[in-house]
């Protein structure tokens, strides 16, 4: 609106208002009016609304729906055919026509808003390729030992076929009592990354709950596997609500720590999935609004990765044979046994579900709970019932957890009948009648931390015992730190025993360190002085020495570790109260990704091999570590990464040639369970072409001057320019021939190109003649 039609606008309205006031208590129509409509401080522009005789304003229904308010608010009323929302219908809404400003002003309680949601959640900034190429691997690893002659050979060999991943393991012992090759695992993995779920079939752990075990199996696992993408929030979220009368600045603290700042509209607001840690805390909220009002909310929580979000589940079923000598016997499979468990989030404070073991004449099942006390800590509960050759058993579980920034609590309890029974446990073995442990730590900000432990244990037929026991922990500076340790164990008709230990840290810098100790063990004395430095995450070198001096012997215990690109090398000598050996340790990894076979260090994790189109020389850096130059094909291989995780992967940019363009030099990649990935930079050499292009009028070369002109390849069309005098520039067209065509007076003049090899980066083409299309 011009200034002028303002003033005019403004004139009208004045004159407007003061009909009213002098024809109060009369007969008087309604009519539209142009107000700019103000809500709870919030300019929403200008509209046309129907101020009526009784003092109540219309504003169209089409103005309403493009606020925040929600829908279905106040009556609908019809006039001149269109339809309104009267505002005196509202309930919690109240409003005022402004003369002056020529505007409807308007407040409405915060309810009567549409909530915003915000959620504070980590998220990407960049974008993630998940890569999934088929790839292998060779692990091994060769010990020796001069002590008693023996030789270990292990290794490990894995591949990846798109979604599947097969390992097997073995391992070769020969000493002066055995010389044995021995299979250990071998399970083909299928992830499925979209659900959160893994199936095993082969070896695995299996799992049941507190109040049953963990077994070695051979069958098949289906379970809810998280960590395959840890970037799921599957606990339940820290989350705040509030209201807002007007726009707003709102800070948000986790204990002190400023953790995001939002600008949030009028009406009710929620803040989810605030990020925090484990333990006891206290969020923070402090609201700035546009008038410069400050209100702070201080909530405190308890952030607990011991339950799940509402309607999130947590699962582990298997059916396998019980592996029995493993690591003797490769093939040597027991008794068939079902094991599972299942937990689901019935709130964000109750954890329910249920464990089951079963195999022959034995079953073992029962009901799990856990549930979050307020802002007082997390319980866990568990109880189970057994039957095993016809006798019958319970199992009782209870676990208290408390952590704050300055104090950590435990309370754990375990009570198991006599004849209680599970996969490992028969009816007649000597058990645990009942297991009860507790702890408590206090942090000190120039103290330091100190730690009291209890823990009993009665068996139902060996005898009781009792410890207590006291941690002691403080740093000195940022380089040194002491702690200390004072226990006693009380065991029934037996002695009882105390011990205490007393050591110093301090680190040197380089990746070195040193620790002297000073233990009683019952009257035996130990002193410790030890230095060591730990290898780099490349190349490189560390050692180790230690000390230990008793009443009666002195043991010495030195080593020296070197690895590079290519594999892991130890020796390590030892001198045990005259007892002298030398050890030696080679370990390395043989990879194979991308048609490329690389020797480097063991290949625990995943693995990449990025490749620049035969660029020489450029450096690799993951996370900002150098891993090596690509080589004369433009290759280089990462030997470590991280699966299922997001890798950064950059190439320096300086190291390009210049008359090569690369669209990024930083990529992100996800990977599978120990996968090899194929990471590609997309490098391309610019090269320019140019010359000039005629058209034949009458006979005569005629310049095709300021027009684009396009080059068809066999998959894509490239597009150059055409200037003065039909000069044209267009960029990396490879040799060969090509039809293309440049616009020519409103008409389409095709023509023939023949592009020359050159490395050079400037190609003259020449004169082309194009012929304008009839």
């Amino acid at each position: 609106m011009s200034p002028r039609r303002a003033v005019h606008h403004r004139v009208f309205l004045i004159i407007f208002f003061v009909l009213i006031a002098l024809t109060a208590g009369n007969s008087f129509s309604s009519e539209v009016v142009p107000l700019k409509i103000i809500l709870n401080s919030v300019d929403m522009g200008e509209s046309l609304v129907v101020m009526t005789e009784g003092g109540d304003v219309l504003v169209p229904l089409d103005e309403i729906k493009k606020t925040r308010l929600r829908e279905g608010l106040g009556s609908v009323e019809e006039y001149g055919g269109e339809r309104y929302i009267s505002l005196k219908s509202i309930k919690g809404l109240e409003f005022s026509v402004n003369e002056k400003d020529v505007s409807v002003e308007i407040t409405a309680d915060p309810y009567l808003f549409k909530e915003e949601v915000v959620d504070l959640s980590y998220k990407r900034s960049y974008e993630v390729t998940y890569t999934k190429a088929n790839s292998a691997f060779l692990n091994y690893n060769f010990f020796y030992d001069t002590g008693d002659d023996s030789i270990d050979f292990s290794t490990e060999v894995g591949v990846r076929l798109g979604d599947y991943l097969g390992t097997s393991t073995f391992d070769y012992l020969k000493d002066q009592e055995s010389n044995n090759l021995v299979r250990l695992m071998t399970t083909v993995t299928r992830d499925y990354r979209e659900d959160l779920r893994t199936l095993d079939v082969g070896d695995f752990t299996a799992l049941s709950g507190p109040l049953g075990t963990a077994t070695l199996q051979g069958g098949v696992m289906f379970s809810k596997n998280y960590e395959i993408d840890p970037y799921f929030l599957q606990f339940p979220p820290l989350s705040f609500r509030g209201a807002l009368t007007a726009p707003s600045v709102v800070d948000v603290y986790v204990d002190d720590q400023l953790v995001r700042t939002e600008r949030l509209q009028p009406g009710e607001f929620e803040l989810s999935n605030i990020p925090s840690i484990v333990g006891y805390g206290k969020s923070k909220i402090v609201i700035r609004d546009v008038f410069g009002k400050e209100t702070t909310v201080t909530n405190p929580f308890f952030y607990s990765d011991r339950l799940l979000r509402k309607g999130l589940s947590e699962y582990s079923y298997s059916l396998g044979f019980v592996r029995e000598d493993f690591g003797e016997k490769s093939f040597n499979y027991g008794k068939l046994a079902l094991q599972g468990f299942h937990r689901y989030g019935f709130s964000e404070k109750l954890l329910g579900g249920f464990t089951l073991e079963a195999s022959g004449g034995l079953i073992s099942a029962g009901p799990t709970a856990s549930f979050l006390l307020s802002n007082y800590g997390v319980v866990d509960a568990a109880l189970a019932l057994s039957n095993s050759e016809g006798k019958s058993g319970y199992g009782t579980f209870l676990n208290y957890f408390f952590k704050s920034r300055n104090f950590t609590a435990s309370v754990s309890y375990k009570a198991l009948s006599r004849y209680f029974s599970n996969l490992t446990t028969s009816p007649t073995d000597d058990k645990t009648a009942v297991l009860f442990s507790a702890s408590a730590g206090m942090a000190f900000i120039r103290f330091g931390t100190i730690t009291a432990q209890y823990s009993a244990s009665r068996p139902y037929e060996s005898a009781d015992t009792s410890r207590y026991g006291l941690l002691y922990d403080r740093n000195i500076s940022s380089r040194t730190n002491i702690f200390a340790t004072a226990s006693k164990t009380e065991e029934e008709g037996g002695p009882d025993s105390n011990e205490f230990f007393l050591g110093f840290h301090i680190y040197f810098g380089a990746n070195t360190s040193g620790n002297l100790s000073y233990a009683n063990n019952g009257g035996d004395v130990t002193r410790t002085a030890a230095i060591q430095r730990n290898l780099p995450l490349g190349t490189g070198y560390g050692y180790r020495a230690q000390i230990d001096n008793s009443a009666d012997r002195t043991d010495i215990n030195v080593g020296a570790d070197y690895q590079n690109d290519y594999g892991f090398y130890g020796v390590n000598y030892r001198d045990a109260d005259g007892d002298q050996r030398a050890q030696f340790t080679v370990a390395g990894g043989i990879g194979y990704i991308d048609r490329t076979t690389f020797v480097s260090r063991p290949i625990t994790d995943s693995f990449a091999k990025v490749k620049l189109d035969g660029l020489e020389g450029v450096r690799v850096r993951y996370f900002n570590n150098e891993v090596g130059r690509t080589d004369k094909n433009g290759s280089v291989i990462i030997p470590v990464i991280n699966s299922y995780r997001d890798n950064r992967i950059d190439i320096e940019k300086d190291d390009i040639p210049i008359e090569y363009a690369i669209s990024t030099v930083k990529k992100y990649i996800n990977p599978p369970l120990r996968s090899g990935s194929v990471v590609v930079f997309d490098v391309r050499k610019i090269q320019a072409l140019s010359g000039k292009i005629y058209v034949i009028e009458d006979g005569v070369k005629v310049p095709v001057e300021f027009s684009v002109m396009t080059v068809i390849l066999k998959d894509k069309t490239l597009e150059g320019l055409v200037g003065k005098d039909g000069e044209f520039y267009i960029e990396n067209v490879p040799s060969g021939s090509y039809s293309g065509q440049v616009f020519y007076k409103e008409s389409v003049c095709r023509f023939d190109l023949e592009v020359p090899e050159s490395a050079e980066v400037f190609v003259d083409a020449g004169e082309v003649i194009c012929a304008v299309e009839k």
